[in-house]
């Protein structure tokens, strides 16, 4: 054999060679751009579901939040409409003609004294020509009613009153005003 052809079969050998290995690094390029690719979209499906979950999430944190806030500024409101109550009464009580304000401080007096020996009475100025008693500045319509040594005191002005009533009529006002709607 020459060395031509020798040189000849050489060069076809390594073509071939070379044209095996281009085709395998062609083939490897494809298997790994397809796997990365396949990979890619994995991860882009699993980012969009985790982006689609957290926004769901937020949406119901925002739903949540916007309800709770909701029922809260309702309750200030039914607060604010059961002090009105109770603030009209306070209105209606004092508005009363000076007889029909007399009989109710002295009912109360009755009440409030049934068991005190020698009590006396401490009148505030607003209720001084409706009721007898020592006068004092008690900054309230009413009275306080105290035992001879004054250790026990009642009191009897209007503000106390109603405040200790709120608790006991508050439900029955509460029905009467937010009857569920049918």
């Amino acid at each position: 054999m020459t060395l031509e052809k020798l040189e000849s079969r050489i060069r076809k050998t390594s073509e071939t060679e070379l044209d095996k290995i281009r085709e395998d690094g062609r083939k490897r390029v494809l298997l790994i751009d397809s796997d990365i690719k396949a990979e890619s979209e994995r991860e882009s499906s699993k980012i969009a579901e985790e982006g689609k979950r957290e926004i769901q999430w937020t949406a119901e944190g925002i739903l949540s939040s916007a309800r709770i806030e909701a029922r809260e500024i309702v309750e200030a409101k039914k607060r604010e409409m059961l002090d009105e109550v109770f603030a009209q009464a306070r209105e209606r009580i004092t508005a009363l003609p000076d007889k029909e304000k007399k009989t109710l401080l002295q009912r109360m007096l009755a009440k409030a004294s049934e068991g005190i020996d020698r009590p006396k009475v401490f009148v505030d100025t607003s209720c001084k020509k409706l009721l007898h008693g020592k006068e004092a500045n008690l900054g309230d319509f009413g009275f306080v009613v105290a035992d001879h040594e004054e250790t026990i005191r009642i009191d009897c002005t209007l503000g106390n009153l109603l405040s200790r009533l709120k608790p006991a009529v508050e439900p029955e006002i509460v029905s009467l005003l937010f009857k569920p709607q049918k």
